[in-house]
């Protein structure tokens, strides 16, 4: 008596297990936008989601200088919410805003280039983020002067403009002070 009762707790115990699983595993299907303003759960309710999304506006409203300034300080902003089934897609967001502007050909060149590229750099790298990560900084390593317009000074900028192999530099430091050298083939044979 005492054994069917204990193999029907086993059972229903397993059942319980696989129900749970399930259900936890198509939660981890639902991914959110985290630079859009629409609404999501909980998460990217939070205060510094709002936060990222403020400044990712006044960036988007303001100068080229602006932008560049607050879209390479973005990356430290974003929080990390990787251990909650619905967090919000914030870095691969940050990456593809950023890849779309970067990979434009001829590529508008001037200090909001610069910028973007760093803030790219900035991005934490993540298993989702690495592999556009790295394409678009490859790409950047290897431009040619041909595929970047002349400089275009930002309001307030003198100087002479920096040639187009300091891009090409940049993107070759932001490459070995990542870790996608590690664990990106296309990097690693570059």
């Amino acid at each position: 008596m005492c054994a069917t009762r204990l193999m029907r707790m086993r059972i229903h115990h397993s059942v319980f297990t696989v129900a749970l699983v399930a259900a936890g595993g198509a939660g981890c299907a639902a991914r959110y936008e985290c630079l859009t303003s629409h609404p999501a759960p909980l998460a990217s309710q939070s205060a510094s989601i709002r936060i990222v999304r403020r400044e990712l506006s006044r960036a988007e409203g303001g100068s080229p200088a602006l932008r560049g300034r607050i879209e390479k300080e973005l990356p430290a902003l974003l929080p990390d919410l990787s251990a909650r089934i619905d967090a919000p897609t914030c870095g691969p967001d940050l990456v593809d805003r950023l890849a779309e502007d970067l990979q434009e050909r001829p590529l508008p060149y001037g200090r909001d280039v610069f910028d973007e590229a760093e803030a790219l750099g900035r991005t934490v790298d993540t298993v989702d983020v690495m592999g556009a990560k790295a394409k678009v900084l490859l790409r950047l390593a290897t431009i040619p002067d041909a595929d970047l317009e002349p400089y275009r000074f930002a309001a307030g900028e003198q100087g002479p403009a920096p040639p187009p192999a300091r891009l090409r530099y940049l993107a070759l430091r932001l490459l070995v002070h990542s870790s996608l050298f590690l664990n990106v083939s296309e990097v690693r044979r570059s």
